[in-house]
């Protein structure tokens, strides 16, 4: 076992799992070979296998908490967290540290949509050990999930508080960096958790299977090829946001210059929109059940000239694969709003308004940019005639609606004090907000109350398909932003609905996207630099009915001829990125952030009537 983590340590994985196999042989349950050989798999994406051999040494030697606790956390990653749970139960019977196992537990309840029961496991950590970090981290992630604002007047709560970024710069929590960019603007914070949360979770592969001789043997092969491989790579090309942004990007790649593949790591949904994606892209590649390491290998056999993962730190996210060097280049876009904290992703792709000149240094990447925006949106997309009437969306006939369809997480206690405030001016208005968990309902209902307002000025619009939700924003009057994670492709639906919407502009980039579409339609006036004045304006055109109808119009034309959704000019834009990209690789040259140029105007479908505001 010992010598198993020599060679760990060495960097020979596959030597130490033969030690720890041959320990395993001689004594099945020993913990010192079956815990590290365990985390190992699970590092390579072979969750499965990992649990097997745990269960394996428990039948040996039942009632081990330290290996109860690493099933546990196998059964979690699979997504079987009954399971999972009643191994932590388990583990805490068998003596492991209440706080971990009660943690444990929080985060299967959370995983499984049960945030009050996991909120409640994590005050039950906390009530054992008051300085447990990755509790105080869940308690932090689940109160904002479920708008829990207990203990404090709204205008003085801070979703993070002052003790969990202490523990972040001490080393002594590793937290998920995009569950961290919902409750900070902190960008300097962002980029160190990620860093760390790399480290620890999917850190380089030495040697990779691009380096030393081989890269060079790839550079010197590549040089004449006709058509640059691109490798897109993340688990939500479907029904899904990313997919509705994407589907319009793949269909105007230019196939002369560019082989698109698609390297698909989730499951299918059988939607129009997978259909369309499939149907755009040279190849599709299903790598939802390869391990990382294989999964690197198959994209580094395909040839992948240029890898772009679309995911980034979000949620079912395998960096592992990027830890493994499958592609000379490796860029993240889109997906996650900030820096992977990853050596081995070269580039990101940004815009000036997400990324100022003088957060550059917040980046591990190189920071390219693209003009207008760096998010693409698809459109083509088709808004439905319904609802026709405020009765068919759930609304009262008369008030006038101020909405935000974001996810409750991003409604924080400063921003939701600056609604109410709006509402108590604007006499007769209403609050629109997407439906969730009837806690998230109570607990913004009771803010309402405590604030002398009516709570049933406080409307939930339930979950529906993408065409009725674009539909529905034509019975809201303004829509209103979140911070310090604003609406992203929320931002673009109201915007493609043609629905205003007013934005104060964050400090860091999940703060500042909303700004940076508003100034590619061409309404830069809706982007505030301060709560107070993000406040002031929302009211002032609250109270003027010819101005946000003048709004409503400029933002209808530009539609149709803006920057924001010429989805062919920005697919050129993006092109001329990776095409440079590529050029600096084949010379040698290091990656280096860089601006690309404008380009005219491609030319643009007439909206059909379906897509009209």
């Amino acid at each position: 076992a010992n010598h198993g983590r020599l060679l760990r340590a060495q960097g020979d994985p596959g030597g130490a799992a033969e030690s720890w196999r041959a320990a395993l042989r001689a004594r099945p349950g020993l913990a010192d070979a079956a815990l590290p050989l365990a985390k190992l798999l699970r590092g390579q994406g072979r969750e499965a296998e990992a649990r097997d051999l745990l269960a394996k040494a428990l039948d040996a030697t039942p009632g081990q908490a330290i290996l109860l606790l690493e099933r546990a956390g196998c059964a979690q990653d699979l997504g079987d967290q009954d399971t999972a749970i009643a191994d932590y139960r388990q583990a805490l019977e068998a003596g492991a540290p209440a706080a971990e196992a009660l943690s444990g537990i929080a985060t299967s309840l959370f995983l499984d949509g049960r945030r009050a029961e996991a909120l409640a496991q994590c005050e039950a950590a906390l009530a054992v050990q008051p300085d447990h970090g990755p509790s105080l981290w869940m308690q932090a992630v689940l109160r904002a999930a479920l708008c829990d604002w207990r203990d404090a007047p709204l205008a003085n709560q801070d979703p993070l508080g002052r003790e969990i970024p202490a523990l972040i710069r001490a080393g002594r929590l590793t937290p998920q960096p995009f569950a961290l960019s919902s409750l900070t603007g902190d960008s300097a914070l962002l980029r160190r958790a990620a860093e760390r949360w790399i480290a620890a979770n999917a850190p380089a592969a030495e040697p990779g299977l691009l380096s030393g001789e081989a890269l060079a043997q790839a550079r010197r092969r590549r040089r004449d090829r006709r058509r640059l491989r691109i490798g897109y790579l993340s688990s939500e090309m479907r029904a899904h946001a990313m997919g509705w942004l994407m589907a319009g990007f793949f269909e105007a790649q230019d196939r002369a210059r560019f082989e698109v593949a698609i390297y698909n790591h989730g499951r299918g949904d059988g939607s129009e929109i997978e259909a369309r994606i499939k149907g755009a892209a040279d190849e599709w590649v299903a790598i939802h059940d390869l391990p990382h390491d294989a999964a690197a290998r198959r994209l580094h056999d395909d040839g992948v000239d240029l890898l772009v993962d679309l995911k980034g730190h979000t949620v079912g996210a395998r960096p592992q694969i990027l830890a493994q060097r499958p592609a000379p280049l490796q860029v993240t876009w889109l997906g996650y709003p900030g820096t992977t904290g990853a050596p081995y992703v070269d580039y990101l792709l940004a815009d000036r308004g997400v990324i100022p000149e003088r957060d550059e240094r917040f980046y591990s990447e190189a920071v390219v940019l693209l003009p207008d925006c760096y998010q693409v949106t698809d459109p083509s997309r088709t808004i439905a005639e319904a609802p026709a009437t405020r009765a068919e969306a759930g609304l009262p006939e008369e008030g006038f609606v101020f909405c935000c369809f974001n996810q409750a997480h991003k409604i924080t206690p400063a921003v939701f004090a600056r609604w109410l405030a709006l509402l108590a001016a604007v006499e007769g208005s209403l609050l629109w907000l997407l439906d969730g968990p009837e806690a998230v309902r109570e607990n913004l209902r009771r803010q309402l109350a405590a604030a002398g307002l009516d709570p049933m000025r406080l409307v939930f619009a339930p979950r529906v398909d993408q065409a009725r939700h674009l539909a529905r924003h034509r019975q809201a009057d303004l829509f209103l932003d979140t911070l310090p994670y604003g609406a992203h492709t929320t931002a673009s639906d109201a915007l493609w609905a043609g629905l205003p919407l007013v934005t104060c502009s964050g400090a860091s980039f999940a703060g500042r996207v909303a700004d940076s579409l508003l100034r590619a339609l061409g309404v830069p006036e809706l982007v505030t630099a301060s709560l107070d004045d993000y406040q002031a304006l929302a009211l002032a055109l609250a109270r003027d009915p010819a101005r946000l109808s003048a709004l409503r119009s400029r933002i209808a034309e530009a539609r149709g001829t803006g920057a924001l959704f010429d989805c062919r000019r920005f697919t050129r834009h993006a092109e001329s990125a990776f095409e440079t990209m590529w050029q600096r690789w084949l010379e040698g040259e290091p990656p280096c952030g860089f601006t690309v140029a404008r380009l005219a105007s491609c030319p643009r479908r007439p909206l059909a009537p379906s897509e009209a505001p």
